[in-house]
């Protein structure tokens, strides 16, 4: 499944009229807004590198949902790390204005483990849009997170890459490479784009391997899953 432009869209639209919901079924992303909180600068949270100090973090928690379903009818799993709500499970949601390719490792045409998710160039993942902090792809109320915000899960989770919720084998998606046009790293290699374009060029993403996470430069015509963290 592939898709380089708007114009030849490789995945079906998906209807956006939120679906019919009965009082069991997750809430919708869109209606969880008035209980998010403010952001904060970096400066007034320890650990994080000096140039975050002037970035605004989130410090929205999850207000004891546990998961939400989107106008696209996906649902993701949520988890609560440090005071702030990220997704669990791997972005799927399709792109309006993606400016690249976005698509199921291997040109899959389906998600072959729950939480898998797609794979995004960095303008699919954005939906065309450039700014630090942006939506992106994600539901409204939920955005792309910043570098910092990663550096942030990294303190909280001390380093410990296999704590990250649902870093598994199953949904290490790996990458494609555009050069090539080949996919590797599934089931060891694990990343996930950042809104933050870094100012020489590439664009800026957290890397987990077995034991290891780190904050690097990546190639933005390159695949990476995505995940959103709550405004």
């Amino acid at each position: 499944m592939v898709v380089w432009s708007a114009d030849r869209p490789a995945i079906p639209p998906v209807p956006t009229a939120t679906p019919e919901r009965n009082v069991d079924t997750p809430p919708i992303a869109d209606q969880t807004s008035s209980q998010r909180k403010s952001p904060v600068l970096g400066k007034e949270i320890p650990g994080l590198p000096e140039h975050c100090t002037d970035k605004l973090i989130s410090r929205s928690g999850c207000d004891g949902m546990t998961e939400i379903t989107t106008n696209q009818g996906n649902t993701y799993r949520l988890v609560e790390i440090g005071n702030q709500c990220w997704f669990a499970d791997n972005l799927k949601e399709i792109p309006t204005n993606p400016g690249g390719w976005y698509g199921y490792y291997g040109n899959a045409t389906e998600e072959r483990n729950l939480g898998e998710g797609l794979l995004y160039t960095w303008k699919a993942a954005m939906n065309g849009e450039a700014e630090e902090g942006a939506r992106g792809t994600c539901p409204i109320g939920w955005h792309i997170p910043i570098e910092c915000e990663l550096r942030m899960v990294e303190n909280n989770l001390e380093f410990v890459p296999s704590s990250f919720p649902g870093r598994t084998t199953l949904d290490a998606e790996g990458e494609m490479q555009i050069k090539t046009s080949s996919f590797t790293g599934r089931g060891y290699l694990f990343y996930l784009w950042s809104s933050t374009d870094a100012q020489d060029g590439p664009s800026v993403l957290w890397q987990v391997r077995r034991r290891s996470a780190s904050v690097i430069n990546g190639n933005p015509k390159n695949t990476y899953s995505a995940r959103c963290i709550r405004d």
